[in-house]
């Protein structure tokens, strides 16, 4: 099948999406240039050339649309394409070029540049994955690049390596201390297989031990939680209140997608690739969730593909940032919750515990928790079958929630269709956790 081609111009790229697919297309200038359009919507510029004489095919990343500006990508594909026509394969070029610069400036600098080349070329080939990658890069830029980066290799003999660890472990978590370590000892052993380095002076430091978080909210938390949001807009509201009602992690949420959720089926269905354990998850969708989701439908005029969309994202969707300012750290402030000991601290990911914490409470099975929180296999047969299939597991999840915000009714209560009827959903908002204040005084 031939490769569409098209104009080199924002408006014909922005028009290309991949809901049908991953696709890829040619440009009319220049025609050695390609752009391929992930399933995701990522999309990355290429440049696809031969050597001279029927030589090699060279194939190599330019970078992604909307991380450069679009003159940029085509001034750099023109230089590739211009080095491959002179028989010069760019990476091959880059390679020694960092090989060179290993041997002359012998800094930690300039063996990770060569480790992370190497990294490059395995997610290239699909041996490591794009986001181990980002996280690499992430991890240098926070906790490598400002300390040990500058280094001559010479210098960072055990001793000190062992003493940058230990100021590691004071100053961040866990989890960033073995991350960090794994990076550092894996570039030192890359250098030592490609015979520039005998010895890895991270051998022989432990990981830290690691702590399993337990943290979720407690009744009066949530209450507190649920009267917080009321300050803020509506799609943080909504965005909040689905990561607690539905248990799923937070880059889940953040980038739903409306084909992914069938309301009908009072069902969402997170592709494998997109789930944690690259296993579809089939997640059940209790009647708070699915009245948020048919309103944000309703009010999906544009006909955004993401249920969160954001035109200041570069993913198109709301993003992760958590720091002073963001959405979270206000509602967070606003609710108490953003105490000092950071082990109390709440985090996004404690709203999928506390589902999870307050089914059990509720009397779940710990089998059907684990099916909603997607650790174990899930095998998604017809949409016709779904709702079948995981109506227990829905069931178990209701009684979660009504457990969680309190609202199991006693025979005295009054019928709550009857107050909020001729009420419009924000007032109905408000009167719900008016009544569950005043329940919970009582």
């Amino acid at each position: 099948m031939a490769i569409p081609v098209i104009d080199f111009t924002k408006t014909k790229i922005d028009r290309l999406n991949g809901r049908g697919g991953a696709i890829e297309v040619k440009f009319k200038e220049p025609k050695e240039l390609r752009l391929r359009v992930s399933a995701d919507g990522v999309k990355s510029f290429r440049v696809v050339k031969r050597l001279p004489g029927g030589g090699k095919l060279v194939d190599i990343t330019v970078g992604r649309y909307g991380e450069l500006p679009l003159a940029q990508i085509k001034a750099t594909a023109l230089e590739l394409i211009a080095m491959i026509a002179k028989g010069v394969d760019p990476r091959v070029a880059k390679a020694q070029q960092r090989q060179q610069n290993l041997k002359s400036q012998r800094t930690f600098q300039a063996l990770w540049d060569l480790y992370i080349q190497n990294f490059e070329r395995l997610v290239q080939e699909g041996e490591r994955s794009g986001k181990s990658l980002a996280d690499a890069h992430s991890m240098y830029r926070c906790h490598i690049e400002g300390s040990i980066a500058n280094q001559s290799l010479d210098s960072l003999t055990k001793a000190v390596v062992k003493q940058y660890f230990s100021d590691l472990r004071e100053a961040g978590s866990y989890a960033i201390h073995n991350k960090v370590l794994k990076l550092v000892s894996a570039a030192f052993e890359y250098a030592i297989k490609q015979g520039e380095l005998s010895e890895n002076p991270v051998k022989g430091i432990s990981k830290m031990e690691e702590v399993v978080r337990e943290r979720f909210l407690n009744q009066e938390e949530v209450l507190r939680l649920l009267t917080a949001l009321e300050q803020e807009k509506q799609i943080y509201q909504d965005l909040i209140m689905l990561f607690l009602l539905t248990g799923q992690r937070k880059s889940n949420v953040l980038s739903m997608r409306w084909h992914d959720v069938h309301l009908d089926d009072r069902l969402w269905v997170i592709p494998a690739r997109q789930a944690k354990g690259k296993k579809t998850i089939g997640v059940p969708l209790v009647e708070e969730a699915v009245t948020i989701l048919k309103r944000r439908s309703i009010e999906n005029t544009a006909n955004n593909e993401f249920v969160f969309p954001s035109s200041h994202s570069k993913s198109g969707h709301l993003s992760e940032k958590g720091g002073k300012g963001s959405y979270w750290y206000r509602v967070k402030q606003n609710a108490g919750l953003n105490y000092a000991d950071k082990n109390l601290r709440v985090r996004v990911h404690d709203l999928r515990r506390t589902l999870a914490s307050h089914s059990v409470i509720a009397g779940s099975g710990i089998q059907a928790v684990s099916k909603v929180l997607g650790h174990s296999d899930i095998q998604m047969t017809a949409r016709t079958y779904a709702h079948l299939q995981l109506e227990q597991v829905r069931d178990s999840v209701q009684s979660g929630v009504n457990s969680m915000l309190d609202k199991v009714k006693s025979k005295d209560d009054v019928d709550f269709t009857v107050l909020v009827e001729g009420l419009n959903e924000s007032e109905q908002s408000r009167l719900l956790i008016a009544l569950m204040k005043k329940q919970s005084n009582n």
